[in-house]
């Protein structure tokens, strides 16, 4: 797991920490991250290999994730996110539609988590916005801006096509903590 450390759009900072957690994969040293530490899987990470139910309500739009015991989001439709926010996980999501497009902007998301299993950092001046659009009976396509001047030099985004299921079982998932592994390299 090594990242790319030398990508220009990542601070002087964010790019030590990920060339730190690649020479701990190189060394064949495990680090704690959110698959063996129980964390949450925050937003881009929670599309990594889950199945995402979406919930529509009259006020909200709640995203559970399959095969995690954790991870659900609830997204405030047409609401301003309040202040002061307390950092989480997760951040305040506040969505609208444009059209037949579900837009969450997101903001207020703490320091603790990555954006995928090699270590890459953000700050708490994160700001998401996804752009849910389902592009045929069975694909929803999902476009994710990451903006976060703490951390990277300019915005970028990730993309993804998910499949529609007809039906999905949401199975019970235990994550085991691996207490022994806390080689946590941060800032």
């Amino acid at each position: 797991l090594i990242g790319d450390y030398k990508n220009p759009i990542l601070q002087p900072w964010a790019a030590e920490i990920v060339k730190k957690f690649g020479e701990l994969s190189l060394a064949g040293i495990t680090f704690p991250n959110p698959s063996n530490q129980c964390w949450p899987f925050p937003m881009p990470f929670t599309f990594k290999n889950y199945v995402v139910l979406v919930l529509q309500g009259r006020d909200t739009v709640t995203l559970v994730y399959a095969n995690s015991e954790h991870d659900v989001r609830r997204i405030r439709m047409n609401a301003p996110h309040p202040k002061p926010l307390t950092p989480s996980w997760y951040g305040d999501s506040v969505g609208h539609y444009e059209g037949d497009t579900l837009v969450i902007d997101t903001v207020g998301y703490n320091d603790r988590f990555w954006f995928d299993a090699r270590g890459t950092p953000h700050s708490e001046q994160l700001h998401t916005v996804e752009r849910f659009e389902r592009t045929n009976l069975g694909q929803l396509k999902v476009e994710t801006t990451v903006d976060d001047p703490g951390a990277y030099s300019k915005p970028w985004k990730v993309r993804r096509e998910l499949q529609l299921a007809p039906t999905m079982d949401l199975l019970e998932y235990v994550c085991n903590e691996r207490p022994a592994e806390q080689h946590y390299v941060g800032r």
